[in-house]
């Protein structure tokens, strides 16, 4: 933060006011000190020492101290002092440099200790009114909710706001201001506006409305306000899945962007009433079923729509226009709460109720080779040709048939770079093959002889290794099959592995294509194992 940068200044300028002040004295003493350069006036004795080499030299020793000199000797060359001319009081000499060199160091001292104690007194209150090198926690209240609108990444991207609050409005209590609340939620809606706070909220957001409720500033205005935000301001439609022409169109109806977006069903007991209203259809008011029973959950809706008498949906682009009428409801804590399946059940004492008219344009397709396409890639094929091998190939007897295992394996390399963190966690969570480009959908043969039976995949293992840090990830596919009987003389077989679409792979909307091409390996060995039953009824 700002106040770091200014700690290495502030602490030199404190060395140099240290070194001043320790040097001053210690200049001016070596300075009074230094022989010749008297600055002051008193007795000095004038007897001679070192005569025996030479005439001597003035002995010059300072007598201040001694009141009476008759009867006393010079303690550094035995003079008597009661002598004529044995003590000669020196005049003192003004010395101007000795005079502007101190004053300069005083100056100096001076400066930079007044400096100092400015530049930490201006620091000190920019940290006070900014927030910048200080503590959350030992932010004022007010620097704090400041600081956090200034910032609202850190509300957004980070956890430690969340705590910091909690201390603060603890330490504050019911000395909190209404104004000073009203920050504290606009400082709430920027953390649901994430999914980050939207995820951390759920978790631990309890205790902080616990505190915000106990300071008696929190209206049911302010309360609405707040649900309205975390289950989404603006309603929206969605499609979890493509669809196809049929009996029916199912929508999501979310307040999120994205709909997968996880979030608790209450926030503070406070839960979402939704009711679709009114549904339009290319302009024209639908008077089929509306169907809301459906599931209900992270502050979602699901509702589907079926023609009236059965009357199917065509295949293509509908224009849909839906009236949403919301309200909420609060929950005590630890009561069951079973969400009214009419509208006329709803409760009366309903909060922030309200209509949104949300518009959506759904596509239903005619079949899986109109929603997602084969796709012919050379470039994709070739890294599929280095990647895939024949582990093994196994046939048993099971149940009056021979069936035929055969294990892929395939080492996928995937590089990982510094901004690749969303597909890592995806890899993670869903698995690697979601770094294909195309969805690899295949269905395995096996051909001996002028015969060819059909494997279809049984599952599959990973093994992560070193990754990412070792971009290759292995993994083993599982192809599986029966054939009525494979002769003694068959010890090899011919295995191709053929990209297909799947149905139900079609309808997600992360898959954009299906990779159109072919895998083959001849002579793969096949291990018989021909004792007992394998698999089992």
């Amino acid at each position: 933060m700002m106040g770091n940068r200014y700690y290495f200044v502030i602490f030199i300028f404190q060395t140099l006011g240290v070194l001043s002040l320790t040097a001053l004295p210690v200049v001016c003493l070596l300075l009074a000190a230094w022989k010749g350069r008297m600055v002051w006036s008193g007795p000095r004795c004038e007897g001679k020492v070192g005569r025996m080499i030479g005439g001597g030299r003035r002995c010059g020793y300072e007598l201040r101290g001694m009141k009476d000199f008759k009867s006393k000797q010079c303690p550094e060359c035995g003079q008597y002092l009661g002598e004529v001319g044995a003590v000669r009081y020196v005049q003192g000499r003004f010395s101007w440099r000795v005079l502007i060199l101190t004053l300069s160091l005083i100056g100096v001292t001076g400066v930079v200790g007044g400096g100092v104690a400015v530049y930490q007194d201006y620091q000190w209150q920019r940290m006070l009114e900014t927030g910048e090198g200080m503590s959350l926690y030992s932010m004022r209240f007010d620097v704090f909710l400041k600081y956090l609108e200034k910032h609202p990444e850190e509300v957004m991207d980070g956890k430690e706001w969340l705590w910091a609050m909690d201390h603060h409005l603890g330490m504050k209590g019911k000395q909190i201001t209404r104004e000073e609340m009203g920050k504290v939620c606009e400082v709430m809606k920027v953390a649901m506006r994430s999914e980050v706070g939207l995820d951390f909220l759920s978790d631990y957001g309890d205790r902080l409305y616990q505190s915000m409720a106990q300071s008696g500033m929190m209206d049911e205005g302010m309360w609405v306000e707040l649900a309205r935000e975390w289950h989404g301001g603006e309603m929206r439609l969605n499609e979890t899945k493509r669809q196809f022409g049929g009996s029916w169109m199912r929508l999501l109806v979310s307040g999120e962007e994205k709909a997968d977006w996880f979030k608790k069903d209450e926030m503070a007991g406070i839960r979402p009433l939704w009711w679709v209203k009114e549904v339009t259809l290319n302009g024209e008011v639908f008077d089929g079923v509306v169907d809301q029973v459906k599931r209900s959950d992270y502050g979602r809706r699901e509702f589907e729509l079926r023609g009236k008498g059965n009357k199917r949906f065509k295949a293509g682009a509908y224009e849909i226009e839906v009236v949403i009428e919301r309200g909420f409801v609060r929950v005590d804590d630890g009561v069951a709460f079973e969400e009214p399946t009419k509208r006329e059940d709803w409760p009366t004492d309903v909060m922030g109720l309200e209509e949104q008219r949300v518009s959506y344009r759904c596509e239903l397709f005619e079949d899986v080779d109109a929603a997602v396409g084969l796709v012919k890639d050379e470039t994709f094929a070739a890294k599929m040709e280095r990647e895939y091998s024949v582990k093994r190939c196994v046939a048993r007897k099971f149940r009056g048939k021979v069936r035929l295992v055969l294990e892929m394996r395939r080492m996928m390399r995937v590089e990982i770079g510094e901004g690749d963190k969303v597909l890592l966690a995806a890899m993670y969570d869903e698995g690697p093959m979601v770094a294909d480009r195309l969805k690899v959908n295949l269905v395995g043969e096996v051909r001996f002889g002028d015969q060819v039976f059909e494997l279809s995949e049984a599952g599959h293992s990973v093994d992560w290794g070193g990754f990412p840090d070792d971009p290759v990830i292995e993994i083993v596919e599982t192809y599986v099959g029966d054939v009525d009987e494979l002769g003694e003389d068959v010890r090899e077989v011919d295995v191709v592995l053929r990209g297909e679409r799947d149905e139900w792979l079609s309808r997600d909307w992360d898959v954009e294509g299906f990779w159109d091409g072919e895998i083959e390996v001849k002579g793969v060995k096949v291990e018989r194992w021909d004792l007992g039953e394998w698999g089992g009824e």
